[in-house]
């Protein structure tokens, strides 16, 4: 039987993804209690040690791949691969804050993404503009004594100085691009004759794709 961990809806949830003693189990949702109480029930495994990596991702340039690759990724699968995967213990989503999408950023937080915002600016010809390179770069420094190893999820050329020298530091753990067609050629240097630091998130549209349930 599962070991089920509740907590209200909308609690922080970045501390439940790693115990003590080396057990580890998922901070995903799988169900909601009669109670109204997020239940996590996904039992991840017991291993002797694990990696404390973290994440950071670039919510527009995944968004908008994804939008040009034509289909879309499933937010609670994207999390659990980045953690079977990666070992990544915290999850950070730089995003553009707009009240009337606080519905979602709810949802990204139960999905146990820690929410990184930057105010979005109106144009006056109706467009927003809320890019977050350099807040992403920013939270990567402020936490880089707290992670083992980062992984970089964008396919932006601005954060090619922060892998490099993540890299250097032997604090990359990988760069996930979301378009495999379309992103800096500046990236394409990151690589090197031993170790292959780029994959893509396009290439996982089996395991990563959301399906609707009809």
């Amino acid at each position: 039987m599962p070991t089920e961990v509740r907590i209200l809806p909308g609690a922080h949830l970045e501390n439940l993804s790693r115990l003590d003693a080396g057990i580890r189990f998922s901070s995903v949702p799988s169900e909601r209690s009669d109670e109204g109480l997020l239940i996590f029930s996904d039992f991840y495994g017991i291993i002797g040690s694990c990696m404390n990596n973290a994440a950071f991702i670039d919510s527009n340039n995944l968004y908008q791949a994804m939008k040009t690759l034509g289909w879309r990724l499933d937010n609670l699968k994207f999390r659990r691969f980045l953690r079977e995967k990666y070992d990544v213990q915290k999850a950070y989503l730089c995003i553009g804050y707009m009240p009337e999408n606080q519905a979602m950023y709810t949802k990204f937080q139960q999905l146990d993404y820690i929410l990184v915002f930057k105010p979005v600016l109106t144009l006056k010809d109706g467009t927003t503009k809320g890019n977050c390179d350099a807040d992403l770069v920013l939270r990567a420094m402020i936490e880089y004594p707290n992670y083992d190893k980062a992984v970089i999820v964008s396919g932006d050329g601005d954060y090619y100085s922060l892998i490099d020298y993540l890299k250097s530091k032997d604090k990359l753990e990988q760069v996930l691009i979301p378009n495999e067609f379309r992103y800096s050629a500046l990236l394409k240097k990151v690589n090197d004759e031993h170790l292959k630091y780029i994959s893509f998130i396009s290439s996982l549209k089996n395991k990563l794709e959301y399906l609707s349930q009809k």
